[in-house]
This record gives C-alpha cells, sequence and structure tokens, in this order.
C-alpha cells in the first residue's frame, strides 16, 4: 500500500518552508555542484508527492520541473540512482512518486559512468 503523508496545517506550513528553501537552494547551485546537491534531495523531494496537500504537490511540481529543465539541458549532471532505484522498488513508494523515480532513473542511466 502507498504510503501517504496525511495533511496537518501546521506540519504542511512547516513542509512548504522547507520546500521553498530547498527550490531557492537548487535555483543559486552552480550547475558543476547540482549533481552533489540532488544526491540527497532528489529522492527526499520526489517522496513528498504522496502528500495529501494540493500546495506542497504543487510545489514539488514546480521543483522538478525546474530540475528537468536544468538536467536535460546539462548531460554532466549526474543523478543519484542507487538512492532512486530504492524509492522506485519499495512497494510503500506512492504510484506518482515511483513514475517520476523512474523518469529521473531513465534520465540518469545514460549519464552514469561505465561500470
Amino acid at each position: 500500500r502507498a504510503r501517504r503523508h496525511m495533511s496537518t496545517p501546521g506540519a504542511n506550513t512547516a513542509l512548504l518552508e522547507k520546500l521553498e528553501k530547498a527550490e531557492l537552494r537548487i535555483g543559486l547551485c552552480e550547475d558543476s555542484k547540482l549533481a552533489k546537491l540532488l544526491d540527497p534531495a532528489l529522492p527526499n523531494i520526489i517522496g513528498f508527492l504522496a502528500t495529501d496537500d494540493a500546495a506542497v504537490r504543487a510545489k514539488v511540481m514546480a521543483i522538478l520541473t525546474h530540475l528537468n529543465k536544468r538536467i536535460r539541458g546539462d548531460s554532466s549532471v549526474a543523478l543519484p540512482l542507487t538512492p532512486l532505484a530504492k524509492q522506485f522498488a519499495n512497494p510503500a513508494t506512492a504510484p506518482m512518486a515511483s513514475n517520476f523515480c523512474l523518469v529521473y532513473l531513465e534520465m540518469g542511466l545514460g549519464r552514469a559512468p561505465p561500470a
């Protein structure tokens, strides 16, 4: 069964503030440092798609849209394949989050160094 983040007004306000800060950090991050920032951040951000709160989902989608533009424009940005694969394979991951994990896994596989 998919894990859902339950809506509570105070928690969602704090979460939206954290997502705003993450969006700002990502927006200000130099392309050369983006991969390092995404390693912990991208799977966490994707995980918030499981929330019931429309404002949180909208903020996550705005962040992912921004990331898509930057990542697609710079093939040197490595993506955190192992955390994304673990999240994708976890049966508790919400379907929408799994779909985004798959999108980034597909995007990242072409950029991964040969094993």
